[in-house]
């Protein structure tokens, strides 16, 4: 069955599953790409265009190679999305393209050799990137184009002759806007119909003003022997510079080069492997540019070097292990690129590092516990972007892992940066010894358990934020109450998962001089201190009347009363849930205010069908049935405005992943699992829940608690009207 998608105007987020075997709707072996499963046999046609959506909807990530074993594709048209990476060269493998299409999307590095093969093309399309490097000579071999499109890139360098056998048509298009060639021009390309570019004299010989031999490089000529500082960055933090093109290799020519500073330019290509020669190196700043590429393996010979500042480039491929042998970096920062793999252990070796700043990439795998043994580490920023964002560049995804608890082997740290890091665990008691402390930021992860009392011995203003981020976060985690006086009330507390800590909270209410007291299980009070307690009745009986002899409880600041023997501290009718608050006095200990929200179902309470409830005595001991969520003082519980189902993570998992719903209203909740043969695996939840932020595991087994195998498989959600599916793959 052909696959045909029309000009999709709001495409779904793609998961992060490209690449993986599934079966095609017409029952044939497929390969998963951008959150559908295409034949490889059969596919023919894919028109993902994404006209007029929002960035957070457009295609992410890169091209998957496994793109190449559908050798009958004739269309690949994703133009107008945010996919970013380089060009596969398994692009090649389509020998039956007719139209490539992936104009103005964030593709990065050279346009690969292979694109030769694709003879039969009659559209290539791919200006509005940032692709860089010379063009191919084997772009020649694309006699039948009609049109090619290679404008607004930082394509640079030499035109190859055998573009001459294309259409003139088509040679005029190469020339467009936006690209940086350098003569000499092929013959069928006339000198004044191109600007040559400034860069196109760099590595030419010179003499320097000290009248040393030097190199000319982006117009001015520096002293080989005797330049030690290169600092061309950019004048504005705000407007890149004027540089373009590549760091011509040249630049390994000047060995006693102690500071190269390129940053807030626009140069683009690789980092050339001829950098590696500059062993006096202490400062490599590159920082805001268009690079791209690997980072060179040869890098290790930088052995002096102190700081190196890759960020906000279009670097990919992976952190080199061969990081771990620069000994005296203090500052390493490589975010916001589209860097992948794994954070390799030898990090752990970089023994001066103070500061180490890898968001934003495509990285993955478990976080490497040896990153904890950084004792001189200051500031340590982990995380994916930020939550409820759209990627610009990359897009972390780490695997759940038990590192938290390694925090206290950080004595220096000041700043710790890393939500949605699937990091798990308790929080140590020893954290209160990280007195250097000042951001906690690790919203969205898993920890769980008690927050331990001294956290309170931090120097961090818990009510701080920095730029609207909060200084102390742990909100969306798994943390059970009660909560240090310190962090209660800080709002870095929001949306706790509790389900899973087993908190008893059976109250019991007695009488004592028309006070009413209130003793909580495991609570420690103030005496005397002022405790509110909200109660959310809700009664599907006719009468609602809960009676208590010789109580008079004060609601919204007036007395309720029945009769002169009873009074009656809440009314509904049969359809209502309403709110009564009471303050009361507390007879014990606490060590802070707190508001409670019970949500009690009450039968029509009276002494004569029910008299287990009517106490003729100055006590009563009575336990309501609670459905609860806490929260602190002066802040409100926070549900969500509408239903959601989030994709689950990590995705691909093994064994164990995490499924987030949000639910505005209470109700009946299933959550299930199918294999892609429609067959229930398991029931994850079949049950009555409260509203709010929730989260659930699957540890990959059957209903039977075996282990399934590895594979795609579907996880639904039905809560009311509410209905949503996602996929999920098992890797073993």
């Amino acid at each position: 069955m052909e696959k045909y998608f029309r000009l999709l105007l709001f495409p779904v987020l793609i998961s992060f599953t490209e690449g993986q075997n599934c079966t095609a709707e017409d029952g044939t072996e497929g390969i998963e790409l951008w959150e559908d499963c295409y034949s490889i046999e059969n596919t023919q046609s894919i028109n993902l265009v994404c006209i007029m959506c929002p960035a957070s909807q457009k295609l992410q990530g890169p091209i998957p190679p496994e793109i190449g074993l559908l050798t009958n594709l004739t269309v690949l048209n994703i133009l107008l999305n945010n996919i970013s990476g380089p060009i596969p060269s398994e692009i090649g493998d389509l020998t039956n393209l007719i139209t490539l299409n992936l104009g103005y999307n964030n593709l990065s590095g050279p346009i690969p050799s292979e694109i030769g093969n694709l003879t039969n093309l009659n559209t290539l399309h791919l200006a509005g990137n940032h692709l860089s490097g010379a063009i191919p000579s084997e772009i020649g071999n694309l006699t039948n184009l009609e049109y090619l499109g290679l404008s607004q890139n930082q394509l640079y360098g030499v035109i190859p002759e055998n573009i001459c056998s294309l259409e003139d048509s088509v040679i005029s298009q190469v020339l467009a806007s936006g690209n940086y060639f350098c003569p000499p021009y092929p013959f069928c390309i006339e000198d004044s119909s191109i600007q040559e570019s400034e860069y196109c004299d760099n590595g030419i010989e010179c003499i320097a003003d000290d009248g040393t031999d030097g190199n000319i490089l982006w117009g001015s000529c520096y002293s080989i022997e005797n330049t030690t500082v290169i600092n061309l960055s950019g004048n504005n933090g705000n407007d890149l510079g004027s540089l373009y093109g590549p760091i011509p290799p040249e630049i390994g020519q000047f060995l006693n080069l102690d500071t190269l500073n390129l940053s807030l330019n626009n140069l683009s290509g690789t980092i050339p492997s001829e950098i590696s020669y500059l062993n006096n190196l202490k400062t490599l700043n590159l920082h805001y540019n268009k690079l791209s590429g690997n980072l060179p393996l040869e890098i290790e010979n930088l052995t002096g070097l102190e700081n190196l500042f890759l960020n906000n480039n279009k670097m990919y491929g992976s952190i080199p292990s061969q990081v771990g042998n620069l000994s005296n970096l203090i500052k390493l920062h490589i975010n916001q690129n589209f860097i992948s793999g794994s954070i390799p252990p030898e990090i752990g070796n970089l023994g001066n590092l103070e500061s180490l700043h890898i968001a934003e990439n495509n990285l993955a795998g478990e976080i490497p516990s040896e990153m904890f043994n950084l004792q001189n580490l200051r500031y340590l920023n982990i995380r994916r972007v930020p939550f409820g964002m759209s990627p610009i560049n990359g897009n972390n995804r780490f695997s759940q892992s038990y590192v938290f608890s390694n925090i206290v082997n950080l004595g220096s740290i000041e700043t710790l940066i890393a939500p949605d890091c699937g990091l798990m665990g308790n929080i140590p008691p020893g954290i209160g010894n990280l007195q250097n402390l000042q951001t906690l930021n690790v919203q969205h992860n898993y920890l769980e358990g008690i927050i331990p009392e001294s956290i309170c011995d931090l120097n961090i203003d818990f009510n701080a934020s920095s730029w609207g981020v909060r200084d102390f976060d742990l909100s969306g985690n798994n943390l059970c109450l009660p909560y240090p006086a310190c962090v209660a009330g800080s709002g870095g507390l929001s949306n706790q998962d509790t389900s899973n800590c087993n908190i008893d909270l059976n109250w019991n209410f007695s009488l004592s001089e028309q006070i009413v007291t209130i003793n909580g299980d495991d609570q420690i009070w103030n005496p005397g201190e002022n405790i509110s307690i909200e109660l959310d009745l809700c009664n599907n009986s006719d009468i609602a009347h809960m009676y208590y002899p010789g109580i008079v409880l004060k609601a919204d600041s007036q007395i309720v009363s029945i009769d002169n023997e009873y009074y009656w501290f809440y009314g509904l009718d049969s359809n209502s849930c309403n709110t009564a608050t009471f303050n009361v006095l507390a007879d014990s200990s606490i060590n802070f205010n707190t508001s409670i929200n019970f949500k009690a179902y009450a039968e029509a309470l009276n002494c004569e069908n029910q008299s287990e409830y009517c106490i003729d005595s100055d006590t009563i001991a009575f336990s309501i049935p609670i459905i609860f969520e806490t929260v602190y003082a002066y802040e409100p519980i926070q549900i969500p405005n509408e239903f959601a189902l989030h994709q689950n993570y990590p995705n691909p998992f093994n064994p164990i992943t995490s499924l987030r719903y949000d639910l505005p209203n209470d109700g009946l909740v299933n959550i299930t699992i199918y294999d892609m043969m429609g067959r229930i695996v398991k029931t994850l939840v079949n049950s009555s829940q409260i509203a709010g932020y929730k989260s659930i595991q699957w540890n990959a087994t059957n209903d039977r608690n075996e282990p399934v195998s590895a594979g795609l498989y579907l996880y639904t959600i039905q809560a009311g009207e509410f209905r949503q599916t996602k996929k999920m793959v098992l890797l073993k």
